[in-house]
């Protein structure tokens, strides 16, 4: 079965929610390696700057993260040292991590590349993340300030799709009514993909399909 791509869940999240805003969606993550797609529930990990005064996490939280679940690193926003390399990479892939978004910086893209893992990220640095910053929570909920200003929750167990077109996080309880959206919306999509490949008019097809 083909995943659904984070587009259509987008799509999928307005239609079950129309009030305009982000809709989960996590701006300015890129792939760096790997197959390029993810869907796996979230284990978020929050950093802070060393100097913040907060207690560490007494364990490393790749050990912590369970297996089949994606690491969600976040780190401080104007953060410009990784919070991720070639190491931990390692460590994730023998411990059966899904894969691992960055909603900072990585390095080591070779180390990377080896472990097979799937990374998203905001870029790359060359410093690394120990000078700088300390994980202080592990599988706690997280919030993520989106560029427009609005705040993004997420909690362990939320499901994230990431593909070529961006990442997007759903809040666990409401996955059951978006999946049944998407999936109906990729039949549609079909149905007017095919139309529209014969010739047909645009707004035809869309008032035919789609209702407008």
């Amino acid at each position: 079965m083909t995943p659904i791509s984070s587009t259509t869940i987008s799509d999928a999240f307005h239609k079950l929610d129309p009030k305009p805003s982000t809709g989960g969606y996590l701006p300015d993550l890129h792939s760096f390696t790997g197959s390029q797609t993810l869907s796996a529930p979230v284990f978020p990990i929050k950093f802070v700057y060393k100097d913040s005064g907060t207690a560490p996490l007494r364990q490393h939280f790749v050990d912590l993260c369970p297996e089949g679940h994606i690491l969600l690193l976040c780190p401080p926003e104007d953060s410009t040292n990784a919070c991720f390399g070639g190491l931990l990479a390692t460590a994730a892939a023998a411990q059966s991590v899904a894969g691992v978004v960055a909603n900072g910086r990585v390095r080591d893209l070779d180390e990377l590349e080896d472990s097979g893992l799937t990374i998203f990220a905001k870029g790359t640095s060359v410093c690394g993340q120990a000078p700088f910053l300390a994980p202080v929570s592990a599988g706690e909920t997280v919030e993520i300030t989106h560029p427009n200003g609005h705040k993004i929750t997420i909690k362990s167990g939320d499901q994230l799709f990431a593909d070529r077109n961006g990442v997007i996080v759903v809040d666990s309880t409401r996955m059951n009514e978006i999946e049944a959206i998407a999936a109906k919306s990729e039949q549609t999509d079909e149905l007017c993909r095919q139309a529209l490949a014969k010739g047909d008019s645009v707004k035809e097809v869309f008032a035919k399909y789609r209702g407008k």
